[in-house]
This record gives C-alpha cells, structure tokens and sequence, in this order.
C-alpha cells in the first residue's frame, strides 16, 4: 500500500516529516518545501482494490497530524530539475538545516 520515491537506510521511520530547511542527497541540494497529503489509494487492497483498511485514520492517530501524510516535497536548491544533481544508489543523505 506505501511504495516511496527514496528509501534511505539508517533513519528512523517516517524520520523525514520533521525535516526543515535543506537536504543534500549526494552532490544534490534540496530545499524541504512542504509534507504532502497523502490520497484515498492506499485504502484499497493492492490485491483486489477493495477499500478494507482506514489508513488515514490510523496515520493522523499515529502522528497528530491533522491531514494524514505521504511524506516531504523536496524541491531541486536552484529552483528547476536541471539545476540539481543527479541522485544514485548508495547517495549520502544528510539534513542541512
């Protein structure tokens, strides 16, 4: 039902909702915009696409959150796709500030 975009190993679950300020993930900076509301998707079973699970009433329990979140938007430093860096496997992710 979850499926992320980056997986980054040595961080706690769900480490990246507190993040703020700018992240560096190899030789590419990004500015932490904003968590991003997470869609009614994961309620369905992936196997049969009934809706059999209240994910964002368990999500928005879990975390205090008012809105239950799929996580944080990063946006390339430079404002455009083009200005960042490639990202690998394997890629040093460190929270700037």
């Amino acid at each position: 039902r979850f499926r992320s975009n980056i997986a980054v190993e040595g961080l706690a679950p769900w480490d990246e909702l507190q993040w703020a300020g700018r992240v560096r993930i190899g030789a590419a900076e990004f500015v932490v915009s904003h968590q991003i509301v997470r869609c009614l998707a994961t309620h369905a079973n992936p196997e049969t696409g009934e809706r059999d699970a209240p994910v964002m009433t368990t999500l928005t329990r879990t975390f205090g959150q008012e809105q239950p979140t799929l996580g944080t938007l990063l946006l390339p430093a430079g404002g455009t796709a083009e200005a960042g860096a490639a990202i690998h496997l394997g890629d040093q992710v460190e929270v700037l500030d």
